[in-house]
This record gives C-alpha cells, structure tokens and sequence, in this order.
C-alpha cells in the first residue's frame, strides 16, 4: 500500500510540472513549500525537481528564476547528496535545470 502512495505522489508531481506550462504561475503560489519538501525525501526528488524545473521554465526574468531556486534551497538540498549510481538521473535533471537557468539569463 505505501509503494501506491509514493506513486500517486509521484504522479501528481509530474502532472503539476506538466500543466504549469500553460496555467498562469499564481495558481501554484504555495507550490514552492511543497516542492522544498520533496526533494528532502528521495522518493519524490525527481518529481520534484522536475515541478521545480517547470516553474523556473516560466516565462520570468533571470533574478525572479535565481530568487526561486535560492527559496527552493535546492543548493542546501543537493550539498547533502553523494553522487552515486542510484543519484543519476536526480543529478541529470540537475543539471537540465543549471543549464536552463543560465542560457536564459543570456
């Protein structure tokens, strides 16, 4: 039964990603509480992180983005990992997300 909790957390994270796109960013004011959350917990950091990527994606300008990750503390979250094999993909949305961030600030 707790295995069909994390997945429907899970679901419902890549659900919100997917739809922030094309809603408009005050419906998802409280999200940044539950995002910071999430990544605490490796069951739902890659969902997460991918919520966090959306919101980011936003059409923002550069110090709106740099001020939500500082909210985020996804820099104080990710200093508490080890990069391992079971890490990879959560670092490879990582660094999706750096990237995004940095080419749009151009």
């Amino acid at each position: 039964m707790l295995n069909n909790g994390v997945s429907l957390i899970n679901k419902a994270l890549e659900v919100t990603s997917q739809i922030l796109d094309w809603n408009k960013i005050e419906i998802f004011a409280n999200l940044i509480m539950l995002v910071q959350n999430m990544l605490g917990k490796y069951e739902f950091r890659g969902p997460a992180l991918e919520v966090l990527h959306a919101l980011i994606d936003k059409g923002m300008d550069i110090q709106n983005k740099i001020l939500l990750i500082l909210q985020s503390q996804i820099l104080n979250i990710l200093a508490k990992f080890d990069e391992n094999e079971e890490d990879q993909e959560f670092f490879e949305i990582v660094d999706e997300s750096v990237f995004f961030v940095l080419k749009s600030g151009r």
